[in-house]
């Protein structure tokens, strides 16, 4: 069983929300606001891949965020590292609510 791994979470995450706003035409707005800092050990999945489309190169990077366990951290949310954002695809908890292992994907 995978446990976390206290001396590798030196990465500081952020877990965003995505809010819906009206424009002066009262058309709905999609936009991403931060809910909260977490503390993450962030390890690379060893999937990065590159797709020639017709409009253009798409790259793909996979990520792995382990973190204390949060509720809150659903698959309707975002994580942003580094100045990217990454889909969370699949969320694993760890031990009884010890932690949880996100899988987060990055696209350009």
């Amino acid at each position: 069983m995978e446990r976390l791994d206290l001396d590798q979470m030196h990465w500081k995450i952020e877990l965003w929300e995505k809010t819906l706003s009206e424009d002066s035409y009262g058309n709905q707005k999609e936009t991403w606001t931060k809910e909260k800092s977490l503390w993450a050990e962030v390890a690379r999945t060893d999937r990065y891949s590159e797709q020639k489309l017709s409009e253009g190169v798409r790259a793909e990077n996979i990520l792995k965020f382990k973190v204390y366990f949060d509720k809150d951290i659903t698959f309707e949310k975002r994580i942003k590292h580094e100045d990217r954002m990454y889909n969370i695809m699949n969320i694993l908890e760890l031990g009884y609510r010890d932690g949880m292992e996100v899988i987060g994907r990055w696209t350009a």
